[in-house]
């Protein structure tokens, strides 16, 4: 029989052929290969998969869901090879990404980080108004404010020029922009 680490490099060879990232798809399926080889197992099984989760199992749920899918994978792909092969179901390891709710901020809460992105600074006095522009400009972007895209009619296309209406830009200068 040929071991499960010489058909996991075929597999992973086979995906990144089809332009696949298995950077640490490959890491996690070359750990689990070793460890049916240290087993004397040629092919997958929900056994096999239970006793790596127990040998290695430090981890918690949302990563061995994470690796269980990996794990899914690999046996799916195995099994038109090796019809002994099972694959894991789904549900075997519960887990949830759960990630965390966004904070949005007040408008008032983004002139306070424009102001103090504005006293950053630097060798050159660059650092302050990079910041500060590059925030105000991107909270300007996210929030249903007026658009860049009407041109002023005081200047050139192609020129921004702050509107008194915009962010509360701090008051060092600004004004000729």
């Amino acid at each position: 029989m040929t071991p499960l680490t010489v058909r996991l490099e075929h597999y992973l060879a086979v995906r990144r052929d089809f332009g696949h990232d298995l950077s640490t798809s490959g890491r996690v399926l070359r750990r689990f290969a070793e460890f049916a080889a240290t087993e004397g197992a040629d092919h997958v099984t929900v056994e096999l998969f239970l006793r790596w989760k127990a040998h290695f199992g430090c981890a918690n749920n949302n990563t061995w869901s994470a690796r269980l899918g990996m794990v899914r994978a690999f046996a799916g792909w195995l099994q038109a090879i090796d019809p002994r092969t099972e694959i894991p179901p789904p549900g075997l390891v519960s887990g949830k990404l759960r990630r965390t709710r966004p904070y949005i901020y007040s408008a008032g809460q983004i002139a306070e980080i424009v102001k103090g992105a504005a006293r950053l600074t630097s060798a050159y006095g660059l650092r302050g108004w990079t910041y500060s522009t590059l925030f105000g400009l991107t909270a300007r972007c996210l929030t249903s404010a007026p658009t860049w895209d009407t041109p002023c009619p005081r200047t050139p296309i192609g020129i921004l020029k702050r509107s008194p209406n915009c962010c509360n830009w701090p008051a060092n200068g600004l004004n000729g922009l």
